[in-house]
C-alpha cells in the first residue's frame, strides 16, 4: 500500500495505561517500528507527548474506547499533533495474536497508510458546552427514577395518590406529601390541601390517604423528596451555565427554535452536540447517518434488503425524536410535519414514522446553520389528481356510513405504472 504519512503513531488506550507503536517509513520501507508504554496519569501523558514530538510524529491515530480518550485527546492537540480518532468497530485487527502493542502497530500501519476516518470531535469551546447539557440529560434522568420511587413508595405504604393525582410534582401532591412527612394521619385534613380543580376530588383523596405512614415509609419520603428538589436545583443552575455558556451562539439559537418542534432546551442540545455551524458535515445525508437517522442499506446480489437505522449520537437522537413526537401530537395549527407523519404512520408504524420525522428535522437544522440562512416553512403542496379523488372517496364514505345517499360522477383513478 502507498504511503501517506511517513511518521505516524497509533495509541490504544486504556483505563491504566497506553499502548504506543511510532512508525517511521522512509521511501516505501519501514525503517522504525518502536512501541513503548506509558500510564494514564497527567505527568505520563506528557512524557508520552514529548516521546512523540522527538521522534517527529505528526500524525496520531486512536481509537474512541468510552470516555478513556478524552484526557489523550487533550494532551495531544495542545501540542499541535494532527489527530485522528477512529470507531474501533472500523478497524478491526487482522486474525492472529492480539495484544495491546500490536493493536498499536496495525493502528500506526493503517494511518500510515491513510485508511483511517476521522471521527468528529467539534473544538475545545463545543466540547465545554456539550459537557454540560450530557449533564443535564442525566440530571433529568436521575430525576426520573427519583419520581417512579416515589411512585412505587406510596403504592408499597397502601397511599393510592398516584389514582387520583396525575402528577406527583405538582402543588397538590407536594403539599400532601410534605404533611405525610410531617407526621398529618388525618385524610380529611390531608384532602383540604388539594388545589385547583382537585378540591372537587376531595372525597376521593380522603379515601386514598387514609391509611397512615409508618416512620420508616416517612423517612424514606422525605429523602426521596430531598433528592427531588437537590435535582431541581441542579437543573436549573445548570440551565443558567449553559444560557451563558451559549451568548455568542444567540443568532443560531434563534433561527434552530424557529423549526416547529424545537423549543429551546432542544436548541441547545442540538448546537451543543453539532457544532454552531454544523460545519464538520458536507451533506444533510451525512449528519443523518452520523445521528443514526439515515435508513441502513443492505444489498446482496443485486437485491436490497430490509435495514434498521444504525447507532449514532444517541443524545442528538434522542432529542430529535422527542421534537419529532411534539411535532405528531400536535392538534392545534399542524405543520407540513404532522401531515408528514400522518401520511408514514399507516405503511410505516409509529415509531419508524417519528424517525421519518427527525431526519426531516435534522435536514432543516443543517439547512439553517450551514447555509445560515432564516427558517422558512416549505410552501404546500398542490394536490395530485389521485390524492385529491382518493379524499373525495373517503369523504363519500363516510357520508354513506351515516346513511346519506350520494352518488356523484368520480373520475376514474389513474393507473398505477408498474415495472
Amino acid at each position: 500500500m502507498d504511503v501517506i504519512h511517513r511518521r505516524c503513531a497509533g495509541l490504544d488506550v486504556h483505563q491504566a495505561e497506553i499502548a504506543a507503536c511510532v512508525r517511521v517509513t522512509t521511501e516505501g520501507e519501514v525503517v522504525r517500528a518502536q512501541g513503548r508504554r506509558f500510564a494514564t496519569v497527567p505527568t505520563a501523558l506528557k512524557d508520552l507527548c514529548e516521546w512523540l514530538v522527538s521522534q517527529g510524529v505528526t500524525h496520531v491515530a486512536m481509537e474512541a474506547t468510552g470516555v478513556y480518550w478524552l484526557p489523550v485527546y487533550r494532551e495531544l492537540e495542545a501540542a499541535g499533533l494532527d489527530l485522528t480518532l477512529c470507531n474501533a468497530f472500523h478497524v478491526k485487527n487482522v486474525p492472529g495474536r492480539k495484544t495491546d502493542q500490536s493493536d498499536a502497530a496495525w493502528l500506526a500501519q493503517l494511518m500510515a497508510s491513510g485508511l483511517l476516518r476521522k471521527s468528529f470531535v467539534p473544538e475545545a469551546q463545543v466540547r465545554e458546552v456539550r459537557e454540560l447539557t450530557r449533564a443535564r440529560v442525566h440530571l433529568v434522568e436521575d430525576r426520573t427514577r427519583a419520581v417512579n420511587g416515589l411512585h412505587r413508595l406510596l403504592e408499597r405504604a397502601g397511599v393510592k395518590l398516584c389514582s387520583v393525582v396525575s402528577d406527583l410534582q405538582g402543588k397538590t401532591a407536594r403539599a400532601i406529601m410534605g404533611a405525610l412527612v410531617e407526621g398529618e394521619k388525618d385524610a380529611v385534613a390531608l384532602a383540604k390541601l388539594a388545589c385547583g380543580r382537585l378540591r372537587k376530588k376531595r372525597p376521593q383523596l380522603e379515601a386514598v390517604l387514609a391509611a397512615p405512614l409508618i416512620a420508616v415509609e416517612r423517612k424514606l419520603l422525605a429523602q426521596t423528596l430531598a433528592r427531588m428538589d437537590l435535582f431541581d436545583a441542579q437543573i436549573v443552575a445548570l440551565d443558567i451555565e449553559i444560557a451563558e455558556s451559549m451568548k455568542a451562539w444567540a443568532v443560531q439559537l434563534e433561527r434552530t427554535q424557529a423549526i416547529p418542534g424545537i423549543n429551546a432546551i432542544a436548541a441547545r442540545t442540538i448546537l451543543a452536540e453539532i457544532g454552531p455551524t454544523a460545519s464538520a458535515f458536507d451533506d444533510p445525508r451525512r449528519l443523518a447517518a452520523w445521528a443514526g437517522l439515515a435508513p441502513g442499506q443492505r444489498e446482496s446480489a443485486g437485491k436490497r434488503k430490509r435495514a434498521g437505522t444504525r447507532d449514532g449520537n444517541a443524545y442528538l437522537r434522542r432529542i430529535l425524536v422527542q421534537s419529532a413526537m411534539a411535532i405528531a401530537q400536535t392538534k392545534k395549527n399542524p405543520t407540513d410535519l404532522t401531515e408528514f407523519f400522518r401520511r408514514k404512520l399507516p405503511s410505516l408504524g409509529f415509531k419508524k414514522a417519528l424517525v421519518a420525522v427527525a431526519h426531516k428535522l435534522l435536514t432543516r437544522i443543517w439547512v439553517v446553520l450551514r447555509r445560515d440562512v432564516q427558517y422558512a416553512p416549505p410552501p404546500p403542496k398542490p394536490l395530485s389528481e389521485r390524492q385529491r379523488t382518493r379524499r373525495i372517496q373517503r369523504a363519500l364514505s363516510t357520508l354513506q356510513s351515516l346513511g346519506y345517499a350520494v352518488a356523484p360522477n368520480l373520475p376514474a383513478l389513474p393507473a398505477i405504472a408498474t415495472g
